[in-house]
């Protein structure tokens, strides 16, 4: 999806997708080492670096969107955070390796292609220090809702959908998320049906999703 269309999203909820952390990362984020900070992509109006700055983490986060960045920086100036935020697409950063204890990829898989998310994955191996985590999530290939029905949008893959603006879907099963980080070990996985829930709107939305948790083998 667009900047333009998180730019507007962020611009209409103070919270659009809730201020709770993600429950995975709720559960296990102890096992984060803190002698390294935690890189957050897609970092977005900031619910999950919000929970690990509460923990005593220092979080890095990416974002495109400026309308979240300039609230969350707003933030740091008023609370004096151990946050530090880069406004870019996530395929222009980079860092020396063996930068960060974790790294979250939290709803981000659904908006990448395949071969962003291999890019990805292969980053996240480069950056994260030794047993370094990497916490991810998207929607597995039993998700309805999210997937396009409109005539512009045609697969690239059998799970892969994109259309004519650059923007991607994929939907992948939780062996399938696993496979793509090489050199990882499974600590924690799970598919299913996600918590009910809305954008600030009566549509109520409920997604079938994976969750994993990968250290750096």
């Amino acid at each position: 999806m667009s900047v333009d269309y998180f730019n507007e999203v962020y611009s209409s909820s103070k919270q659009y997708f809730g201020d709770h952390p993600e429950n995975m990362l709720r559960d296990y984020y102890s096992m984060c080492d803190k002698k390294g900070r935690i890189l957050d992509i897609g970092i977005g109006q900031g619910r999950n670096a919000r929970f690990l700055l509460q923990q005593g983490y220092g979080v890095d986060g990416i974002d495109n969107s400026g309308v979240a960045l300039n609230e969350l920086d707003r933030m740091i100036k008023d609370e004096h955070l151990d946050l530090k935020l880069f406004q870019m697409d996530f395929q222009m950063f980079d860092c020396a390796p063996r930068t960060y204890s974790a790294i979250l990829l939290i709803s981000l898989f659904p908006v990448l292609s395949e071969a962003q998310i291999i890019d990805l994955a292969q980053k996240s191996r480069r950056w994260l220090r030794k047993k370094g985590l990497v916490f991810v999530t998207g929607y597995t290939t039993n998700e309805i809702s999210f997937k396009p029905t409109a005539p512009e949008w045609h697969k690239t893959s059998e799970n892969s959908y994109t259309d004519d603006k650059g923007n991607f879907r994929t939907f992948l099963d939780v062996d399938d998320a696993i496979s793509k980080f090489r050199r990882f070990k499974p600590i924690y996985q799970w598919e299913g049906y996600g918590e009910r829930h809305s954008h600030g709107t009566d549509q109520i939305e409920q997604h079938h999703l994976f969750e994993i948790i990968l250290q750096k083998v």
